[in-house]
């Protein structure tokens, strides 16, 4: 049956073809590809959940580029197939691709292997120069854990404090949301305001602040937009990489979502990108931690002192929203890992410190929750102190008597990983050397 469903597509992409897909509106429209979702695995070809998903991924394809089922089959041989019908030289931008993968802005060609797992909103463009014409896809590549799963098993490095959606009539209605984000700020990765670009999407309503539309007086650390007056709908963004946070908002605005419902926000910094699901009530009120519908985790304070081998120290506040976690005394695995690229800089299993859980019932949602506190850690070294209450997400994690002598000086780009049961999150965040031998978070 699912060959009768996605028969081979063999044709080539003629000049001809590509005009009467462009006639028919069949050339990458983003509202059919921006829901696909994808595996790109280190050989580059594009792979799915299950071999049906794969031939749908090809007769999508095939039918919208008008392309033969390999070049459908490879994102890169997909681009590089449209040189075919091109009029003058092809070049090619690709926004959002995971670490690990570069972009041949010339041939189109994708080269490298993922380094982190996630779900990347990507955005290729392809244009000719010749003609001016520009095809645009709008994919989602999801790298999932090498012990394989689906989304569910992907964590997002973002975290939304509050989100509003006011809904009436059009014309007049209105989004508020503000967040927390952990990403690469090390110098020359960080959002640049002047060159990248800001992206905000719930549901199908895109909000785009573009290149130089973010001011401010140190823009890599603080930057603000304003649509200018009379222009309507209102659009405020303010973004702060200094501390990992931003806010935006719009008014006067037309929405085609309804609520209540999960809607999906996705937001791309720069090269950093997060696609998030959220759960808002017949109000249009959205809370953390138990709207999230997808596990969110992120550093939302922390600092590093280090003075010397048993005497180096971590201060982590973190947030952690899963809702397939659960708690038991001593029996749970509790662990906490801290590396720096493929340096572990420290590892500890604390399940034996576990202390006993409180248990109970969200009122407004009437989900299960839980809090515990470790036991008083009597070791020497690497000594482990946490504190987590599944109902705000809140989580305390103090690291001390450590030996952190790999950490990198100026700018130590980390990983947190926390275990709690089969449960394993990560988050990456950049760390500033502001004195000889203290980190903090603030760009320096």
């Amino acid at each position: 049956m699912a060959e009768e469903q996605f028969q081979e597509k063999t044709e080539e992409a003629t000049p001809k073809r590509l005009k009467e897909a462009r006639d028919k509106g069949q050339i990458a429209r983003s509202r059919e590809l921006n829901a696909m979702a994808v595996t790109l695995s280190g050989a580059l070809a594009i792979f799915a959940l299950g071999d049906g998903i794969v031939d749908g991924v090809r007769n999508i394809l095939t039918e919208n580029l008008a392309l033969p089922r390999m070049a459908a089959f490879s994102a890169s041989q997909m681009l590089v197939h449209l040189k075919s019908a091109a009029l003058g030289a092809i070049t090619y931008v690709a926004n959002g691709l995971p670490a690990g993968i570069t972009y041949d802005v010339n041939t189109g060609e994708l080269t490298g292997t993922p380094t982190a797992v996630g779900e990347y909103p990507v955005t290729v463009t392809a244009t000719d120069g010749g003609s001016a014409e520009v095809i645009t896809l709008d994919l989602v590549f999801i790298v999932l854990p090498a012990t394989g799963g689906d989304v569910s098993q992907i964590t997002v490095n973002f975290w939304v404090r509050k989100a509003s959606l006011r809904l009436g009539e059009d014309g007049s209605e209105s989004q508020k949301i503000s967040a927390i984000y952990n990403a690469d700020r090390r110098t020359g990765t960080r959002y640049d305001p002047a060159t990248d670009t800001f992206k905000a999407q719930l549901g199908s309503h895109l909000f785009q602040v573009d290149p130089g539309e973010c001011i401010g007086k140190v823009p890599d650390q603080s930057c603000a937009f304003k649509t200018p007056k009379g222009v309507i709908p209102v659009e405020r963004l303010k973004l702060t990489p200094d501390k990992q946070i931003l806010a935006w908002s719009t008014s006067k605005d037309t929405f085609t979502e309804t609520v209540p419902g999960v809607l999906t926000e996705t937001v791309s910094i720069g090269a950093a990108a997060y696609r998030l699901p959220l759960r808002f009530d017949d109000r249009g009120s959205f809370r953390p931690a138990l709207d999230f519908d997808r596990a969110a985790f992120v550093l939302a304070k922390g600092a590093i002192v280090v003075r010397g081998p048993g005497l180096d120290q971590v201060k982590l506040t973190l947030l952690l929203a899963d809702q397939n976690l659960s708690y038991e005394e001593g029996v749970t695995t509790l662990r906490v890992r801290v590396l720096e690229g493929a340096t572990v800089l420290f590892d500890r299993d604390f399940t034996a410190l576990g202390g006993p859980e409180k248990e109970g019932t969200d009122k407004r949602t009437g989900k299960p929750i839980f809090a515990f506190k470790t036991l008083k850690d009597t070791g020497l070294t690497d000594r482990v102190k946490m504190a987590f209450a599944s109902s705000k997400g809140t989580m305390k994690l103090a690291l001390t008597n450590l030996d952190l002598t790999g950490i990198s000086p100026g700018e130590a780009h980390l990983g947190i990983e926390v275990t709690i049961g089969n449960r394993v999150h990560t988050t990456y965040v950049t760390f500033f050397e502001t004195k000889p031998g203290k980190y903090g978070l603030s760009i320096p």
